[in-house]
């Protein structure tokens, strides 16, 4: 039974991840600090509470656990946050991987699943996006992850460090029938403000209608949260085989603008929703939509449940149960 290390193992995609990697005959050690609120007991995992920036915990980590690999997945990850509080953002998401970084060179162990964005991208040239595309991220929160990515790649030819890097569009949904979906709380996520907004009657803000997409609203590429778990086992097994590097979009595929998201969540809901219509914001590219071809073609990985209406179906579940 291999031990894995996940950094930020308790959060929303953490808790998905954890879950599918024990189904499958994983040891999973869990450390996070907790720090973005309440989370499940997760028993199927043991549970380290601590932060990456406490090197003295790291290496007492990698010393009393024999890790085979690290999945990365702590981060700050609010994108307006970044631009006003940069310093935070490049101390959490850059300063503490490269802590992360070190005790895992330092203690010999060489394969690590980094959790990134397509924030890095920033306003891209074409759609789809595939993952040569020239990367220029327009906030702190995109250049914190690229800048790990390069890291990252720089110690594989330092020290033959073995990775993926996941780039993932927006996340979404929840597990099927575990109740993890209550830690999908995200004060900029769409669909859980859609939610709150809809249900309390309260009106929801539209950021931009006049982009050149199918009917003017942004267009996102959404996948559901355990297909993202199921590419964090498909890294796993891809290392395992030994594979060296690889840089993979985790996506759908397929674009759904804001306006049908909303009414795909109004019929889901059987409520209309009060749209305010608001300027657009100069961080929100039109379109961010993924080429996929590398993570099928190399990680054998398929979004299998990656369409809007059931990844509305299986977060609204638990949230009408809540």
């Amino acid at each position: 039974m291999e031990t894995i290390l996940i950094v930020g193992g308790a959060g929303y995609i953490g808790c998905h991840t954890t879950l599918l990697l024990w189904q499958h005959g994983y040891k999973i050690i869990v450390l996070d600090d907790y720090l973005n609120g309440k989370y499940p007991p997760l028993p199927w995992a043991h549970i380290i509470h601590g932060n990456m920036a406490n090197t003295e915990l790291l290496n007492t980590i990698f010393l009393e656990h024999s890790i085979k690999a690290v999945i990365h997945l702590a981060a700050s990850i609010n994108i307006a946050e970044s631009v006003s509080a940069p310093l935070v953002y490049y101390e959490n998401n850059l300063a503490n991987t490269i802590n992360v970084l070190h005790c895992m060179i330092r203690h010999n162990v060489h394969q690590i699943v980094f959790a990134s964005t397509a924030a890095v991208y920033g306003m891209p040239d074409t759609v789809p996006i595939a993952e040569s595309a020239t990367c220029k991220p327009i906030t702190p929160y995109g250049m914190s992850k690229y800048m790990c990515e390069q890291i990252i790649q720089d110690l594989h030819r330092a020290y033959g460090l073995q990775s993926v890097i996941l780039r993932f569009f927006n996340v979404a949904g929840a597990h099927q029938t575990e109740d993890l979906s209550m830690f999908y709380t995200s004060k900029t996520h769409l669909i859980p403000l859609l939610f709150h907004a809809t249900m309390s009657e309260k009106p929801f803000n539209i950021f931009g209608t006049t982009h050149q997409t199918i009917d003017g609203s942004c267009v996102r590429d959404y996948v559901h949260v355990m297909d993202v778990a199921q590419a964090h086992l498909k890294a796993l097994i891809f290392l395992k085989n030994g594979g060296q590097q690889l840089i993979a979009n985790i996506a759908s595929g397929h674009g759904t603008s804001v306006k049908e998201v909303i009414k795909t969540t109004e019929q889901y809901l059987h409520l209309p929703a009060r749209i305010i219509e608001q300027q657009s914001r100069s961080s929100d590219p039109a379109q961010l939509v993924a080429n996929i071809d590398q993570a099928q073609n190399t990680l054998f990985w398929r979004p299998e449940r990656s369409n809007i209406s059931y990844i509305l179906e299986t977060f609204g579940r638990f949230f009408l149960s809540a």
